[in-house]
């Protein structure tokens, strides 16, 4: 069983070591991390007659993969984690409340899954997560993992629309985080709608990015200098369309560059933003939470700073605005942006974006944010 520290409380935590076989922990100098990909990892399974139907968007799952059976009820039911395994593929659906396909017209593939002996299946639709890589906790009645590895933890959500349940992963916390995947399952029966608002948001937010939509983006060379040992790059997709501001408790990424490297990306709010991100900071640190951050040498400890990407800064990717707010002199996607410390050199070239609430009476916001983040190093050791 894999375990993570938490912090102290006076309340039961349950960690359930639910991962990819042969993997281990985390080692002090990290390979190519395994991307997870939401849409293929995870899928909702069911049990009728004691088989188990797990659907979901990948046909190339083998025989004995792993699966982490996440109940999370909508009621005050206690939740649960518990481990299955593929048997095989199926031809058709094995269940007929996963059989629809999803909103750009693809069916799922189907696959039967089995727990372990003497290990008693959810009496109802569940998530189901492919070969997971870390461990899962159970606290004060949610479950969390961090799913992709990013530092940040996800939480599983489940409402009800008038006839189908609706599966929803968030990073941090249900409706105030960032939406990660949905799911549903058709009852077949009419229900009291439970969704909220924001639930609603995040499924659409979903669709959106799920749709392909359009957008302005420019992918720069990565350049190894002879005089840096080590240069790492991040290619980082940030998203904030949803209502209220930014959260920073909960939406803030780190990403582990190293042996005791991070880099940090902490969205921030304003007052007078009503949705979206008003500006992201990157920070170093020799820790995901940030208690050891690393001072940059030439920011101003006031002011507007390089390393703080204010939305204000810019205007449409195509310079139309109209952004009566910002500066008009930083106003395209390929800014950049260096930011010097002690040891390192970061890079940050914004690739694009798109903002919300443009206008003289507005103060915009970025509801996407795609940007190039390189950092060398300077003083030729690990």
């Amino acid at each position: 069983m894999w375990t993570r520290p938490k912090r102290s409380s006076l309340v039961c935590v349950l960690v359930i070591g639910v991962c990819g076989c042969g993997r281990g922990s985390q080692p002090a100098d990290p390979g190519p991390r395994q991307s997870f990909v939401y849409e293929a990892r995870t899928g909702i399974a069911k049990w009728h007659e004691n088989r188990g139907c797990l659907a979901v968007f990948d046909s190339s799952i083998t025989p004995r993969t792993r699966v982490a059976l996440v109940d999370q009820p909508a009621s005050t039911e206690p939740p649960s984690v518990k481990e299955a395994r593929v048997v095989e593929r199926v031809a058709q659906a094995c269940e007929v409340g996963l059989s629809f396909a999803n909103s750009r017209g693809v069916l799922p593939s189907f696959y039967e899954v089995a727990t372990a002996d003497g290990t008693t299946p959810p009496a109802g639709p569940v998530f189901a997560i492919l070969d997971p890589l870390h461990p899962f906790v159970v606290r004060e009645g949610r479950v969390e993992a961090d799913l992709d590895g990013d530092g940040a933890d996800e939480s599983f959500w489940v409402c009800n629309s008038t006839e189908n349940l609706h599966f929803m992963i968030w990073t941090g916390q249900p409706a105030r985080g960032r939406p990660r995947w949905h799911g549903s399952y058709y009852v077949g029966y009419d229900m009291d709608p439970s969704c909220t608002e924001q639930d609603v948001a995040g499924m659409v937010l979903l669709e959106k990015r799920g749709a392909g939509e359009q957008v302005d983006r420019r992918m720069f060379e990565v350049v190894q200098h002879d005089a840096a040992p080590e240069v790492y790059s991040v290619h980082l997709e940030l998203a904030d369309d949803l209502p209220g501001g930014a959260d920073r408790s909960s939406r803030i990424s780190a990403y582990q560059l190293g042996n005791a490297l991070y880099l940090r990306v902490i969205p921030q709010t304003h007052a007078y933003v009503p949705r979206g991100a008003f500006a992201y900071a990157f920070q170093l640190s020799r820790d995901p939470t940030g208690a050891t951050a690393i001072p940059a040498t030439d920011q101003p400890a006031h002011g507007p700073s390089d390393d703080l990407l204010r939305a204000v800064d810019f205007r449409n990717s195509d310079n139309t605005g109209p952004n009566a707010v910002g500066a008009k002199n930083r106003n395209a996607a390929g800014e950049f942006r260096r930011i010097t410390y002690a040891t390192f050199v970061v890079e940050i070239r914004v690739l694009s974006f798109e903002l919300v609430g443009l206008g003289s009476s507005q103060i915009p916001a970025f509801s996407k944010l795609s940007c190039l983040v390189t950092i060398r190093r300077t003083d030729g050791h690990d």
